[in-house]
C-alpha cells in the first residue's frame, strides 16, 4: 500500500535556494514530526530509551539508519532559482502503515506557507492510494545510485518487516555495474549528515514492483533515489 500526495507550490516573488526546494520540504517536515513527537529534552535517537516506540524513529526509517517511510519524488539535479510565480508539483509517497499518519503531511502544509525565508502558496491536488501490485520481469537500468544489488530485497523486507507491506522478493542478476560516484550535494536532516553514494547498475529483475521504478527503492529513496528504467 502507498499513498500518494501531490501539492502545488507558488511562489509569488520568487526564491533563492542553496539547497533545492524539494530536498527542503522533505527535510522540514521531518523536522516538524520530530518536533512534535519528540520527548527526548537532548533530541538524540541514539541514546534514547524511548526510541523503540517512538513514532517518529519509526517513521523516519530508524532516523534514516534504513528505510523511511515518507519519500520525495525528486532527480539529484533541481533548480534552487524560482522567479517570480513559478511553481512546483511536489510529489509524497507514504508507504505501508505510514498512511495512517498522513495528518503530518496534511499538517505541515496546512500550516506552513514560508520555505526557509520564502512565503510559498500551496494547493492539495490530489490524495490517492497507487498501485504497487503491478510487477516487472526485464532488465532495468537504475539511474538513482544503489550502494549494491542487495539493498533492493533488504530494502523491500523492510518495508513488509517495520511497514506490513508484504512485496515478495525479487529475483536479481546484476547484468552491469558502473563506476562509484557520489552526489556532492550536502544533506542534513535533523542532524544526520547523509552522504550519497553508489553505484548506476543494469539488473535483470523478475517479480519487481513496478511501481518502485517511478518512486526509487533503497536507502536514499526518501530524497528520491534508487528510480530505473526499462533498458
Amino acid at each position: 500500500m502507498i499513498l500518494k500526495l501531490s501539492y502545488h507550490i507558488r511562489f509569488p516573488i520568487g526564491a533563492e535556494f542553496q539547497s533545492d526546494p524539494k530536498y527542503l520540504f522533505i527535510k522540514n517536515i521531518y523536522k516538524g514530526m520530530k518536533k512534535v513527537i519528540c520527548t527526548n529534552v537532548n533530541k538524540s535517537c541514539r541514546e534514547c530509551i524511548k526510541k523503540e516506540k517512538c513514532l517518529y524513529y519509526f517513521l523516519s526509517g530508524e532516523n534514516f539508519s534504513y528505510y523511511p517511510s515518507i519519500l520525495i519524488n525528486r532527480d539529484y539535479v533541481e533548480k534552487k532559482s524560482i522567479k517570480k510565480n513559478d511553481s512546483l508539483l511536489i510529489e509524497l509517497y507514504l508507504i505501508g502503515v505510514a498512511c495512517e499518519y498522513v495528518g503530518f503531511i496534511r499538517e505541515f502544509f496546512d500550516s506552513t506557507n514560508q520555505l526557509g525565508s520564502f512565503f510559498f502558496q500551496k494547493h492539495l491536488i490530489n490524495e490517492e492510494y497507487i498501485d504497487d501490485k503491478t510487477l516487472y520481469n526485464g532488465t532495468l537500468k537504475f539511474t538513482g545510485l544503489l550502494k549494491s544489488i542487495d539493498e533492493i530485497n533488504e530494502c523491500l523486507n523492510y518495508y513488509n518487516e517495520k511497514y506490513h507491506c508484504t512485496y515478495s522478493t525479487v529475483l536479481l542478476n546484476e547484468i552491469e555495474k558502473g563506476m562509484k560516484t557520489r552526489d556532492f550535494n550536502y544533506y542534513q536532516i535533523n542532524g544526520n549528515k547523509i552522504h550519497i553514494e553508489g553505484y548506476q547498475m543494469k539488473v535483470q529483475v523478475e517479480q519487481y514492483p513496478k511501481i518502485f521504478m517511478q518512486i526509487g527503492i533503497g536507502k536514499y529513496s526518501f530524497l528520491g533515489g534508487g528510480k530505473a528504467i526499462e533498458n
